[in-house]
């Protein structure tokens, strides 16, 4: 698709001139595999991530699932999102809620 094609497409769509960049804040729903997977390339993004889910035991397994994903990927050498770290105080990026 060329440039004028694209801007064509956004003026139709009534987007000419908007942002396109990434969220700030994404929410997910469930934490299971699916959306602790989604909740760690979202924080892995940047965007402060919020993940949601209605089981409390269910919610705790899929927020160390995406944190020990993102701890992984330090530790192969891919930096974490800025803000982020082990620690329960500086865990700004991926946080929970039931």
């Amino acid at each position: 698709m060329s440039q004028t094609e694209r801007v064509n497409d956004d003026e139709e769509a009534g987007t000419a001139g908007q942002d396109r960049s990434a969220p700030a804040v994404i929410g997910v729903l469930g934490a299971g595999t699916m959306g602790s997977g989604i909740a760690q390339l979202a924080a892995r993004a940047g965007a402060r991530t919020l993940l949601h889910d209605p089981i409390a035991e269910a919610l705790e397994r899929g927020l160390e699932h995406a944190r020990d994903g993102l701890a992984k990927e330090a530790a192969k050498g891919r930096p974490p999102p800025s803000g982020w770290s082990r620690s329960p105080s500086s865990r700004r990026s991926l946080r929970a809620s039931s």
